[in-house]
């Protein structure tokens, strides 16, 4: 309809003087479109702390619902900070069929990124509609979640190929090179091994498995080796690749970076009659580095030819914790007069698994061998192991930890053999003594046996770990058999 100008002024008259508006005066105009509206809840509505009367004009009854609006607020305020608190307990829990009637969304676009403290869902009403994109969304959420409980073998998978970038990642930094090229007990045991046996060496192809900065790669190559192999999955071989080129070793040394299980060596070269490689971990078998040098040896190794370390022995003994106790906890008792003993905690009493240089005057057993490996024949399930021991009691005392250590041999068709020893009174080394302290002392008389077993294998969630249990007594106490458990990892 076409609007005369006459009539249009007639309107705005009417507006100003309240008659159009009154149309709307009716309580029908009051009501939402869409029921509980969310535009209608201003939840972080800054509302002014004491109000006063309602204003004049305004009618009682708007005053109420004002009021009554603004207590459901700060209710439903209240209820979603409540909501979200629970919704971060219960994260990842609820799943299949007996989740309660609530459903997950989560608004986070990066569905892999599990462990981000963002991605936390927010709960839905279960009786409101949930579109379809939303509900897509859901599912993917509870699939994922129940694959984490059912231990999915992909995810599996995918958690040890993580844990492996991280193992490589560690060792691509000039840091932990530098800690082991200081270890001169370390180092000057494979340098003199070659040096010393370089008959052994002269002519021949050497492979080093995990070579790092390619220390052992020209050890062998002045040792007389035809060539040298270097392989490496971490970024530190392309340093080592400029090392080997600055000390003009370029023509008889090659570098690979890549998992040896995946690399492919030169064309010329099929086999290789020496494998050298510095594997031990912490506990002899941290990090699991020796299953890669046993793919190499079966993979590459000429018949007749040689691993080394082609021995390694790992040992354990019973020590108190007299020395630990006054380095580090009786100390705080008188710092240059002062008494600061509240700085020490129960935890600091080393209830777990670490590394120490132990004192050999806290060793109060025998030591003996625990496990024994010939590395031209061991086979990768034999690094799980359930072995017996035991050891004799050298005084009255109290056995606290069993201290484990290791020593290598390199002496396989060599004139002159090299030991590198790492027990408690051997010339430290950077893999110092693995202790697993006692939960319980356990009181020794001289002449006394402990007996025990140890059950070691490595972790499912990341086998380059490994999960100990012990069980100890009193020779002739069975009936007072401690079990203890521990794992041997990370930090």
């Amino acid at each position: 309809l076409e609007l005369k100008s006459a009539d249009a002024a007639t309107l705005v008259t009417k507006v100003k003087e309240g008659v159009a508006a009154k149309a709307f005066d009716d309580d029908k105009y009051m009501k939402p479109v869409l029921e509980d509206d969310a535009l209608l809840f201003g939840l972080e509505d800054d509302d002014e702390e004491g109000e006063g009367p309602p204003a004049a004009g305004e009618s009682s009854r708007e005053a109420a619902l004002e009021r009554e609006n603004k207590e459901l607020r700060n209710q439903i305020a209240a209820l979603q900070k409540s909501i979200n608190t629970m919704a971060k307990t219960m994260r990842g829990v609820m799943v299949g069929d007996e989740a309660p009637p609530q459903r997950f969304i989560d608004d986070d676009e990066d569905e892999d990124d599990d462990d981000d403290d963002d991605d936390i869902p927010t709960f839905a009403p279960a009786d409101e509609p949930v579109p379809s994109a939303v509900a897509a969304k859901e599912a993917s959420l509870r699939e994922r979640a129940a694959a984490k409980l059912r231990g999915d073998s992909k995810r599996r998978s995918h958690s040890q190929a993580q844990h492996d970038s991280d193992y490589f990642h560690g060792y691509s930094t000039r840091h932990i090179h530098e800690e082991m090229l200081k270890d001169r007990i370390r180092t000057e045991a494979y340098r003199d091994f070659m040096y010393r046996n370089k008959s052994a060496f002269e002519g021949k192809v050497v492979m080093d498995v995990g070579c790092g900065t390619g220390i052992l790669c020209m050890f062998a190559a002045r040792s007389g080796a035809k060539h040298v192999i270097g392989i490496d999955a971490s970024d530190m071989l392309d340093k080592a690749k400029e090392i080997v080129k600055d000390n003009g070793l370029s023509s008889k040394i090659t570098l690979i970076k890549g998992m040896l299980e995946d690399v492919k060596l030169p064309s010329h070269i099929e086999k290789v009659d020496i494998i050298v490689s510095e594997w031990m971990g912490y506990f002899l078998l941290f990090e699991s580095m020796l299953p890669t040098v046993l793919v190499a040896r079966d993979r590459w190794l000429v018949k007749g030819g040689a691993v080394y370390p082609n021995k390694a022995t790992m040992f354990i003994c019973g020590a108190n914790l007299k020395e630990h106790r006054r380095r580090h906890i009786d100390f705080w008792s008188d710092v240059y007069g002062f008494d600061m003993k509240c700085l020490v905690d129960p935890r600091d009493r080393f209830l777990g698994t670490y590394v120490d240089t132990v004192d050999p005057l806290s060793i109060c057993t025998s030591e003996v061998s625990l496990l024994d490996l010939d590395i031209a024949t061991v086979q990768t399930d034999d690094l799980d192991f359930d072995v017996p021991f035991r050891l004799q009691a050298l005084r009255d005392d109290q056995l606290e930890r069993f201290v484990v250590s290791f020593d290598t041999e390199f002496s396989q068709g060599l004139k002159k053999h090299v030991t590198l020893c790492t027990g408690p009174g051997s010339p430290e080394t950077h893999w110092q003594q693995t202790v697993f302290a006692l939960a319980a002392p356990l009181i020794l008389k001289k002449g006394e046996f402990v007996v025990g077993r140890v059950i070691a294998k490595r972790r499912k969630s990341n086998n380059r770990e490994y999960d100990v249990r012990m069980s100890f007594c009193v020779e002739g106490k069975e009936s007072q058999k401690k079990v203890q458990d521990w794992a041997v990892r990370a930090n």
